[in-house]
């Protein structure tokens, strides 16, 4: 339904579509998102959506059309990468700008049509309908943590944001602050292999990398390979237990093995190796790891050089090399 085609009013003409030998009916999901063609806000106040179904599948188009849950906004546990990609932009120079900025965007609707959804009680929310002195506390916080990652500067007086060098980078190759602050508060000048492939791995654009109990042996046998040269492993696999697996690795590696990171380190050398890897969700995850770890390197590359680490740029360069992605 990817057709940018918009338009007054729409009409889906059948709901019922042919899927692995049998007709069925499309989702919720999908006539939602056919009825988002019509009314767009560049070009109408309004829209209109016409349904044709069976009177078989119509109660529950009904049921679902007539008890849907509102859409929220999810900005605000991003609201600090948001505001640095516009302070980095040079559109938000200080909080009465982020106000600003804010009172355009989707969560400031939600804030006033149901902030009970946003931790505001009613009774707080009556005297300030707007819901001003809200936006600017959440602006102010999201400054705060900007400052604490060293990507902006934030005079908590007079409420100026200026941007720093490590910001524009974290906005130029979309991480997280999160992500920022662990490197400035783990990279060293002088770090190992190791230690640079822990931190680039423990990056939170990786924390979805949760190990599967299904995907362990293969994990632990390309760990126990030399398709992980950085391991740096004293014993094989047939004598290697893997209660005894931590044991055996770099203390940077060992604290992260059994997490998302641990996933991630292994994957990407693996990718670079260019070992085989039998499943198919593994395979998957190795693609997404070598794809992002590169992006992550370059964003480490640019921080190291402006910070003059000259050993630290060389192994991230080649890191980021072998990563993928150019």
């Amino acid at each position: 339904w990817g057709v940018n085609l918009p338009a007054h009013a729409v009409v889906c003409k059948g709901t019922e579509v042919y899927v692995d030998g049998k007709y069925t009916d499309i989702s919720m999901l999908d006539v939602l998102q056919i009825f988002g063609r019509a009314g767009r806000p560049q070009f109408d106040d309004f829209g209109e959506a016409t349904l044709l179904t069976s009177h078989k599948a119509l109660p529950d188009y009904l049921r679902k059309l007539a008890r849907a849950a509102p859409i929220e906004s999810s900005l605000v546990p991003r609201l600090a990468d948001a505001i640095n990609a516009e302070v980095a932009a040079g559109t938000v120079s200080s909080t009465r700008d982020a106000v600003s900025w804010l009172s355009h965007t989707f969560l400031a609707v939600r804030l006033r049509k149901n902030p009970v959804a946003y931790g505001i009680s009613l009774d707080a929310a009556r005297p300030d309908p707007t819901l001003a002195v809200e936006r600017e506390r959440l602006c102010r916080q999201a400054a705060e943590r900007l400052n604490e990652a060293r990507m902006a500067r934030f005079d908590r007086r007079t409420g100026a944001i200026a941007g720093t060098d490590v910001g524009r980078v974290g906005s130029h190759y979309y991480l997280r602050h999160e992500s920022i602050r662990e490197f400035g508060e783990r990279l060293k000048e002088h770090a190992t292999d190791a230690a640079v492939l822990a931190v680039v791995c423990s990056a939170h654009e990786f924390e979805q990398l949760q190990p599967r109990p299904d995907e362990l042996p293969e994990l632990d046998r390309i760990r126990l390979s030399d398709a992980c040269p950085l391991h740096s492993l004293r014993g094989g696999l047939a004598r290697a237990a893997r209660d005894d697996l931590a044991g055996l690795l770099p203390p940077e590696l060992a604290a992260i093995a059994d997490g998302p990171a641990g996933k991630a380190a292994c994957l990407l050398q693996a990718h670079v190796s260019r070992a085989s890897i039998s499943s198919f969700t593994l395979a998957s995850d190795a693609a997404y790891v070598a794809k992002n770890a590169a992006r992550v390197c370059r964003a480490l590359f640019e921080i190291a050089l402006k910070a003059r680490y000259a050993s630290l740029a060389e192994k991230l360069l080649r890191l980021g090399g072998g990563g993928g992605g150019g």
